[in-house]
């Protein structure tokens, strides 16, 4: 599983997997969340993370350890300077 403080699994496993997670949910540029799909077979934009979450949940035949959302970066001391 990736390791990065970005990265946050779903849950626990179920039993210990040597493969990479199959989704990867993330932050879309313009709003909303982006589930992406490792096999390149399914995958969608959804309004919030809690319908992304469920979506690879679902899609993964309940797996928690085949999901993780990354997070997105803190922003940076300047671009906070900048905003006040």
């Amino acid at each position: 599983m990736l390791q990065s403080k970005n990265v946050i699994p779903l849950g626990r496993p179920a039993t210990p997997s040597a493969t990479p997670p199959r989704f990867v949910i993330r932050c879309a540029p313009g709003g909303g969340w982006i589930v992406e799909d490792r096999l390149d077979l399914v995958g969608g934009i959804f309004v919030s993370e809690a319908a992304a979450r469920h979506y690879a949940f679902e899609e993964s035949g309940g797996r928690c350890d085949q999901a993780v959302v990354l997070l997105p970066h803190p922003p940076s001391a300047a671009a906070v300077a900048r905003s006040n």
